[in-house]
């Protein structure tokens, strides 16, 4: 994750930490809303809500994107598109051993956060899924855990 945080343009950089450190479906950040650590937006039709990291906040503010709306001029797809597109270019350069995709990065955070505790009602609430059984599908999908 260091590296590919170091190697991507600013941009991508603020995507990829929003959802590395957050767990934000791409489809959320257009919709995004921040003041101070605090955070809103749309995702698959349900308004979401919480903290943002101080390490989202800060790459939205070297990227120089605005400070309370930072992805409202893209759409989901732009953004997707922008990610995919830095991962090949990571990958064709042999820079990285896999071509990640923009949804990888909230399974990093899914990931990170059920090895803290092995919490898996406090995962399914960080990821602001329906169900329990959502989120163990999802996590065994990512070989984490055995059902």
């Amino acid at each position: 994750m260091k590296l590919i945080l170091r190697s991507v343009p600013p941009l991508e950089k603020a995507i990829i930490t929003c959802m590395s450190s957050r767990g934000f479906r791409i489809g959320a950040l257009p919709s995004l809303s921040l003041w101070g650590n605090k955070f809103k937006a749309q995702s698959k039709q349900m308004d979401i809500g919480g903290e943002i990291p101080q390490e989202a906040i800060q790459a939205i503010k070297e990227a120089g994107l605005n400070a309370h709306k930072p992805f409202s001029d893209w759409t989901d797809n732009a953004l997707r598109c922008r990610v995919d597109n830095q991962m090949e270019k990571l990958f064709n350069g042999n820079q990285i051993r896999a071509q990640y995709s923009s949804h990888d990065f909230r399974h990093y955070y899914a990931v990170a956060e059920y090895k803290k505790n092995k919490d898996i009602y406090r995962v399914s609430k960080l990821l602001f899924h329906s169900s329990i059984a959502i989120t163990e599908r999802y996590l065994k999908g990512l070989g984490v855990v055995e059902i």
